[in-house]
């Protein structure tokens, strides 16, 4: 009997599987975070931009607003000081015309605050109260002579 020879197929000798090193994992999984830290701070930056150029369009409109309609509006006048002393130039008819836009009343004798009477050049003055700066001051009532020189005396 004839033997026969088996065939034997002769494999391929296989590729030896390369295992990656641990090193080339890290650094592969490192490059990977890295990727959307990048991408996340690039998104930041764009947002700190955005939110920057509108807080300067904000502060522009602002300003624009404020600086125009600075002097547009008229003040409003609250008070009319007149300073009273012996020697200020005052001529009766002035402190007549003073006394009647102040909303003082005309009477014979005044004897609440807000009158006021006159004899010739000698007026006498009930004054309101009022808050000064630093405390309440009362009313007084005040006699004035004025002269078209101005005020004679208090």
């Amino acid at each position: 009997m004839a033997t026969r020879k088996k065939k034997v197929r002769r494999r391929k000798a296989a590729k030896p599987v390369r295992r990656t090193t641990g090193r080339r994992r890290r650094a592969s999984a490192k490059k990977r975070s890295f990727g959307w830290m990048k991408w996340l701070a690039g998104l930041l930056v764009l947002a700190l931009l955005v939110v920057g150029g509108y807080s300067l369009y904000l502060s522009k409109i602002v300003r624009v607003k404020f600086e125009g309609k600075r002097w547009a509006v008229p003040a409003r006048v609250y008070a009319r000081p007149l300073e009273l002393y012996v020697g200020a130039p005052v001529t009766p008819e002035q402190l007549q015309f003073e006394l009647e836009l102040l909303g003082y009343r005309k009477v014979k004798h005044p004897r609440k605050p807000a009158q006021w009477s006159r004899a010739g050049s000698r007026f006498l003055i009930h004054g309101r109260e009022f808050l000064f700066w630093d405390a309440r001051e009362p009313s007084h009532q005040l006699e004035v002579r004025a002269s078209s020189n101005g005020i004679s005396s208090l």
